[in-house]
């Protein structure tokens, strides 16, 4: 894939902090003009698509999180399962802005003992 720098500078202006500069390092530029493999340009695509969770889903599953977490008495992962839960979260494609586009999570659940990944990841 073949995509002007002017282009992708305008494309910028709509997504997340980080978005031109994650383009280029993982294309090859060309002058005025980045190359991508489709590899690449699909996992950008994925990572910066912008069909997050609404806040009546948001609220939905956090509920269900809380009152399963509730109803188990409370119980919490410790430091390590905590970051080994990130880390799988940071490296997901579904984990975009500092939120899960899945569950619409904000590294919370993560605590919780009681909740999974909701796609099996931790």
């Amino acid at each position: 894939m073949r995509i002007s720098m002017a282009e992708l500078k305008q494309r910028a202006a709509d997504r997340p902090k980080g978005y031109l500069t994650d383009c280029v390092s993982r294309g090859k530029r060309d002058g005025e003009w980045l190359e991508l493999s489709e590899d690449q340009f699909e996992f950008l695509r994925r990572k910066y698509s912008c069909d997050l969770p609404g806040v009546g889903e948001m609220l939905a599953n956090f509920s269900y999180s809380i009152l399963a977490w509730l109803d188990a008495g409370f119980p919490v992962t410790n430091k390590s399962q905590f970051q080994s839960r990130m880390a799988h979260c940071l490296e997901c494609l579904d984990w975009v802005d500092h939120r899960c586009r899945k569950c619409g999570c904000y590294q919370v659940k993560q605590w919780l003992d009681t909740e999974k990944c909701p796609v099996n990841k931790w």
